[in-house]
């Protein structure tokens, strides 16, 4: 049995050919046309051969293995069509150049077009026409190159600011540059918000600590940022955990707080960050906490009991939206902490006053009743072992003895560390 011989491979070249071809069955019909001039072709030939087809154009065919080709070509002979080398196809037009009657790839797409007639009706753009603005790769049309909301010229960057978010375009007369990074801008208005001047006078640094003061009835808090050097940190989360930021005008204003107004800003502030999550999971301080805050602040030991109806009133009066509903979640979740505080300090306390009455005695024993008179119970710490008792200014230093010499020998036979309340 014979076997046939291989086809005999070629390329086509089409790129000079006018008339379409749109399908295989195009290709096919044209080949039919052409193989029978290859029946007159030297099969050795190593030359690209050009066929010249009138008004048609022209083709170029290419032998592959021109020494692989039998001496003669046939009626029999088959043929293997390699490759086809034709005109680039267009297929994503340029907007632009299409109107101006030319056809041009355009590899990008104008993103406002595609929001307004989706992503397949966008317009597409060459090199040439394509604006892109500075800040970010945000592609449009020349129809649709922003301009700069403050003057209405053409915007040459996206501004990176919080405000903007790389969605509004400035122009150069309205630019203001990262201090640090040159690849960045913005407007005026973010710049600020980003790079806030300090609050304090003459400070001139940036004010990168916003005021956590909270101003009543949903006013959100102070508007006041300031550098590391001019804010206060009022610590009512103890040594261990950042405490909030004050600006000086509040910083000087806590003394002349109410007691409403202490727990309200402990309790509101304490919302906001649980809502932030800045500092991790922001807990209301433990009522003894709060209580030496009270006597921080305003000069007066409270009753634990006191401390407790403070944060029972304002749940009574917190909102059930936005802040209002996070301070009352906040209150809730602090309420069983709160009733173990309470019966450790009324434990306390009980011991607390038997120091106290055992303080009485000995005062009326060595006939200076006159002095235990004037004396009243404050408060008893277990961990520090300490009695703090308030003693009246006219007297305090009889109490207290010559370099603290009376108060460290009552303590002593007391069993005790004690101590003046100030109040």
């Amino acid at each position: 049995m014979t076997t046939p011989p291989a086809p005999v491979p070629v390329s086509l070249d089409v790129r000079e050919y006018r008339e379409p071809l749109p399908d295989a069955d195009a290709y096919l019909a044209l080949w039919q046309q052409i193989e029978p001039h290859l029946l007159r072709v030297d099969p050795r030939e190593g030359r690209s051969l050009r066929l010249d087809l009138g008004d048609r154009g022209a083709l170029t065919l290419q032998l592959l293995d021109p020494a692989g080709n039998p001496d003669a070509f046939g009626p029999g002979t088959q043929f293997a069509v390699r490759g086809i080398l034709e005109t680039a196809r267009v297929r994503y037009a340029c907007g632009p150049c299409a109107t101006a009657g030319s056809r041009t790839y355009g590899p990008f797409q104008c993103h406002v077009c595609n929001e307004e007639k989706g992503k397949d009706g966008g317009t597409r753009l060459c090199d040439r026409h394509v604006v892109i603005l500075e800040g970010a790769f945000r592609t449009v049309c020349p129809d649709h190159t922003p301009a700069c909301p403050a003057c209405g010229r053409p915007g040459v960057f996206w501004c990176d600011g919080s405000g903007c978010k790389n969605r509004k375009a400035w122009c150069a007369a309205h630019r203001v540059p990262h201090p640090g990074d040159a690849r960045t801008s913005y407007c005026r208005g973010c710049f600020d918000d980003r790079f806030p001047t300090c609050v304090a006078p003459r400070c001139g640094q940036t004010g990168y600590l916003r005021c956590e003061h909270v101003r009543s009835g949903g006013g959100g808090t102070c508007p006041h940022r300031v550098c590391a050097a001019h804010a206060g940190r009022w610590q009512i989360y103890g040594p261990h955990r950042r405490g909030l930021a004050l600006c000086p005008t509040h910083l000087s204003g806590l003394r002349g707080m109410s007691r409403e107004d202490v727990v309200f800003q402990i309790v509101a502030a304490t919302a906001l960050r649980r809502r932030s999550r800045a500092d991790g999971p922001a807990l209301l301080p433990r009522l003894s906490v709060v209580r030496h805050i009270l006597i921080h602040v305003r000069n007066e030991a409270l009753d634990m009991g006191v401390v407790d109806a403070l944060f029972t009133r304002l749940r009574a009066t917190a909102g059930s939206t936005g802040a209002g509903a996070e301070m009352a979640t906040l209150l809730d979740a602090h309420a069983r902490v709160r009733e173990q505080d309470l019966n450790a300090f009324r434990g306390d306390q009980e011991l607390g006053r038997r120091h106290y009455e055992a303080l009485l005695r000995m005062l009326v024993a060595a006939g200076r009743g006159q002095l235990a008179e004037r004396l009243s119970f404050s408060d008893f710490r277990p961990k520090a072992n300490a009695l703090y008792v308030r003693v009246p200014p006219d007297v305090a230093g009889l109490f207290i003895g010559r370099g603290g010499s009376g108060i460290r020998d009552l303590g002593a036979r007391l069993g005790v560390t004690l101590k003046v309340e100030k109040r």
